[in-house]
């Protein structure tokens, strides 16, 4: 299988804009945005989210899941694939739970 995305390569595409002060909010904190299809408030809605420190993790979950459906359409589903993330405790209880 290939190797993870690394931080350098998960950097999201759009890294330097400086986007509004809501886009600036610290990880974990809620945030109200107001999103539309076109760049004003007529026809848009509010949103709340919860930013995250980094996408790094994210990346990482998209990684394992590409590589189960890539080895399953190659064998018809009749092989599954099962990552360990590592050989540590933590590692070991992920992939038993």
């Amino acid at each position: 299988m290939n190797e993870p995305p690394s931080e350098e390569a998960a950097r999201p595409p759009h890294e330097g804009h400086e986007g509004t002060p809501s886009a600036k909010a610290p990880a974990g904190k809620l945030v109200e945005l107001t999103v539309g299809n076109k760049p004003v408030f007529e026809n848009s809605r509010k949103v709340v989210v919860k930013p995250i420190e980094t996408e790094s993790s994210l990346y990482y979950y998209n990684w394992v899941q590409e590589n189960i459906k890539r080895v399953s359409e190659a064998t018809d589903g009749r092989v599954g694939y099962i990552h360990i993330p590592d050989m540590q405790v933590a590692g070991m209880q992920r992939l038993l739970t």
